[in-house]
């Protein structure tokens, strides 16, 4: 009798399948940058999903929203219902919108992040690695973000934790674009 009530108290455990955010999220995170070719302009890092996965995301800093595969949503059992059009330099695209419930980043957690799910024109692979989605500015703009191009390395931490260097542009940030301030000169300098 006594492994009956063993069985029966294993069954009613609650079980998280992973779905439980981390209990506590790093402050700063440090990423090795993937890219599908050595100098290639893309860059891709690897996040954790709610499942316990990792999986391969774009780091796109001009995407307003980030987006998912309909194989991740499918995967993840994400709720998705219809979101409109999105527009980009592609031009205009379909998408359904969902919301992951959270997203690591080197152990940097991101809660409720909205996205969109199966977006046209999405990559689906940087060389040989599948890619899941595109991660934007609704989890970037969370943070202050550090690419460092030569090193192959992306930093990223709760404002006010990596100080920024004198010769660094200051970038602003409307809440979904990153801008840069750019003086441009045209013609001689004396005239």
């Amino acid at each position: 009798m006594r492994w009956l009530w063993l069985l029966t108290f294993g069954a009613c455990a609650p079980h998280t399948d992973g779905a439980v955010a981390p209990k506590r999220s790093a402050s700063r995170a440090s990423l090795d940058l993937i890219r599908a070719y050595p100098d290639a302009d893309k860059i891709f890092v690897q996040a954790r999903l709610p499942d316990g996965s990792d999986a391969v995301f774009l780091v796109d800093t001009g995407a307003g929203i980030s987006t998912v595969s309909a194989d991740v949503a499918e995967r993840l059992n994400l709720k998705v219902t219809d979101g409109g059009y999105v527009e980009g330099v592609a031009g205009r695209a379909a998408w359904r919108k969902s919301r992951l419930p959270w997203l690591s980043l080197g152990g940097m957690v991101f809660e409720q992040v909205d996205v969109a799910v199966d977006v046209d024109g999405a990559p689906e692979s940087a060389g040989f690695i599948p890619v899941d989605g595109i991660i934007g500015n609704n989890v970037w703009g969370r943070v202050t973000l550090v690419v460092d191009y030569p090193a192959d390395r992306l930093e990223l931490a709760i404002p006010g934790e990596i100080p920024v260097p004198p010769n660094a542009q200051p970038m602003g940030f409307d809440g979904a674009h990153a801008s840069v301030y750019v003086k441009a000169f045209a013609g001689e300098s004396n005239g």
